[in-house]
């Protein structure tokens, strides 16, 4: 969550002295049904107070605690379940269970004092529910004296808050101390709908496991004016300083959302090395901070955990176990390039390959494996060592121009390799990624740089890394990967990354995961 403490108080009135406010049907039970639901800590996780029937002096004490010695960051929220009326003045106040409509200034709450009360708070993240009825009233027997809206803004505006309220027309006229009797709006609708979005998640619209304010009031506007037509919930944001997260979804989606749809081209294609991209991007989504997300990547792995292809059954189903050392998905021998069924084969066929733009790189990445596999086909010969390329380690890239890198191994980075240097590069499917590398002075065991990552296919994932230096021979530079802090989208995979000096401007790259690898050709920049 987003704040540092959170905390709420809900104060509801249902039952009131004054012949002249009508009793409301049930405050009271919403008030704790809503309750509940926020101190949950798998939903709200906030610290709760309740008032109940209380009289505006007390009413007002709690306001004021309430908003006292908080921090910049805490999230307030704030909830009145009662009457609202306003004097002839045009001044709103929270009716109180002992309220006198003839004497508002000392026996109601007035909304001048919760704003000031907010805007002596050192809280930048205040969210203040009113589910009040304004609309609608008027003297029975009498003319309509068609009061003008309340003003909201002027009245309950201020820095970092964010205002809520059942109905968008505040419209109680107060006449000869009586208060006239209202449409049959009950405020249980609006804290109903607050509750049942909270409680089922159904506020959670993008699925992504938290439910943000606009979120909720999205929700609840929804629901209030099917419920009520004649009611329509108002919302104004004054300032507030970022997102306000109300809650955590606390149930399971029981459909998430689809995935992308170049994504799903890849896991329907008849092609094992189109299905085993899929399960690389999958694996992307499944450790990524969206939970709907997060759920559809699970359904789509569970899929190809049962593929006929033993490359990709076998990294899916290490991908849902977490496994980190999942095989290399090459492209295996040809023969399992061969369609699952010729029903299989029409069907992606037609799906992978018709006219979309947005499908053409996936397109041209799908037609190279298939290319690469036939060609393995037709030109297979038995390899034979290149008798001038010296290798000191299996694992290190021989390059095959003049290098400048001393025969004497040493502990630092050596002053050829300092500087920035940028590519394109690309891994065993094709697929291609803007690679940038920034590299200091340093010794072994140190970090000596920094490494940008971007994927030229679906979402141009972008990651960012440290180097550390792990040697240094006459073959290159081998350093280790560390993801950055702030890459929350990217998974947290280490890998070795292997440089060798080939010329004054250029460096041989290669990177080695256990999702595979990637090499190319960077210049100096």
């Amino acid at each position: 969550m987003v704040a540092d403490k959170r905390s709420a108080l809900i104060v509801a009135c249902d039952n009131y002295q004054d012949p002249g406010l009508r009793m409301l049907r049930a405050p009271t039970r919403d008030a704790e049904a809503l309750a509940d639901v926020l101190r949950n800590p798998l939903i709200g996780g906030f610290e709760v107070r309740i008032s109940v029937n209380e009289p505006a002096h007390v009413i007002s004490e709690r306001v004021e605690e309430f908003f006292a010695d908080r921090g910049t960051e805490d999230l307030l929220l704030l909830h009145f379940s009662c009457h609202g009326v306003k004097d002839e003045g045009g001044e709103l106040y929270f009716a109180a269970a002992n309220t006198k409509l003839t004497r508002l200034g000392a026996t109601g709450v007035a909304a001048a004092f919760v704003n000031h009360r907010m805007n002596r708070s050192r809280s930048r993240r205040i969210v203040l529910l009113l589910d009040c009825c304004y609309a609608g009233a008027f003297e029975r027997g009498m003319a309509h004296r068609a009061g003008a809206g309340m003003n909201l803004a002027d009245q309950l505006g201020g820095r970092g808050r964010a205002v809520i309220t059942a109905s968008s027309a505040m419209e109680y006229s107060f006449e000869s101390g009586q208060l006239a009797d209202t449409a049959d709006i009950g405020p249980s609708v609006f804290t109903g709908a607050l509750v049942n979005g909270l409680a089922t998640g159904k506020a959670d619209r993008n699925q992504d496991g938290l439910i943000t304010l606009d979120e909720l009031y999205d929700y609840v506007y929804a629901e209030v004016r099917a419920t009520s037509p004649n009611q329509t919930p108002g919302k104004w944001v004054f300032g507030a300083e970022g997102e306000l997260c109300i809650a955590r979804r606390s149930r399971r989606l029981s459909e998430p959302p689809p995935l992308p749809v170049e994504l799903s081209e890849l896991i329907d294609s008849p092609l094992p090395s189109a299905r085993a991209v899929a399960v690389r991007e999958l694996e992307k989504l499944l450790h990524g901070r969206h939970l709907g997300r997060a759920e559809a990547a699970q359904q789509g792995l569970r899929k190809l955990a049962d593929d006929d292809s033993h490359n990709v059954s076998t990294a899916a189903a290490a991908a849902l176990q977490g496994d980190k050392s999942r095989p290399d998905l090459s492209l295996g021998p040809p023969i399992d390039e061969q369609p699952r069924s010729a029903r299989i084969h029409a069907r992606s066929a037609r799906k992978f390959f018709r006219s979309r733009l947005g499908l053409l790189t996936i397109g041209a990445v799908v037609l190279a494996c298939a290319l690469m596999a036939a060609a393995a086909v037709v030109a297979i010969k038995p390899w034979e060592p290149d008798p001038t390329a010296v290798r000191s380690n299996p694992t290190t890239i021989v390059s095959g121009g003049d290098t400048t890198v001393s025969q004497n191994s040493t502990d630092s980075v050596p002053a050829e390799y300092v500087g920035t240097w940028a590519g394109v590069t690309s891994d065993q499917f094709g697929l291609s990624f803007d690679v940038r590398v920034t590299l200091r002075s340093g010794r072994v065991g140190e970090e000596v740089g920094t490494l940008s990552n971007t994927a030229q296919f679906l979402s141009r994932q972008h990651c960012e890394s440290r180097l550390l230096l792990k040697s240094v021979s006459s073959t290159g530079l081998t350093l280790e990967d560390r993801l950055a802090e702030n890459n929350p989208q990217c998974a947290d995979t280490r890998s070795t990354v292997v440089l060798d000096h080939i010329s004054e401007d250029s460096l041989e790259y290669k990177t080695t995961a256990a999702t595979g690898e990637i090499s190319g050709t960077l210049r100096r920049q």
